[in-house]
């Protein structure tokens, strides 16, 4: 089995190779210090890029790539954080993030309006249409 350096070169260039960016230090957006599962949840990113790009036909572009690193804790979505805008066609038809924070159906069932830590659920890669920010309504993603 591979250690986590090059399972974390892998990922680096997977990204490189199918997403668009402004400057090539943005391609360092995997964390050194990397948890098993984060290092997962890094695989999986370049996986679903991979496949947005040849199997979906998306122009794939980093956004917000002068940061770096990726989110690796959950929260709303805030666009100030790098993320991926999904191209198709000249148009922006999604955005793709890692780590965020839902507002699930069950606080939709509930009819709340106020909010508790168990209305939210993290999802490691989530698309959702342009321009959404915050915690997204589970109907969103």
């Amino acid at each position: 089995m591979a250690d986590a350096n090059v399972i974390k070169r892998r990922v680096e260039d997977a990204i490189r190779r199918y997403a668009r960016a402004n400057s090539s230090s943005a391609f360092s957006l995997v964390p050194s210090s990397l948890t098993s599962g984060k290092l997962y949840e890094a695989h999986v990113l370049s996986k679903v890029l991979e496949h947005l790009h040849n199997e979906e036909s998306f122009k794939i572009v980093l956004i917000n790539s002068n940061l770096i690193q990726l989110k690796s804790a959950p929260g709303p979505i805030n666009s100030r954080y790098p993320h991926f805008d999904l191209i198709r066609h000249g148009s922006k038809v999604a955005e793709l993030w890692t780590d965020i924070e839902f507002l699930t159906l069950s606080y939709s069932q509930a009819g709340r309006f106020t909010k508790e830590k168990g209305d939210y659920h993290e999802l490691d890669v989530v698309i959702v249409d342009p321009g959404i920010s915050g915690r997204p309504r589970h109907t969103d993603i």
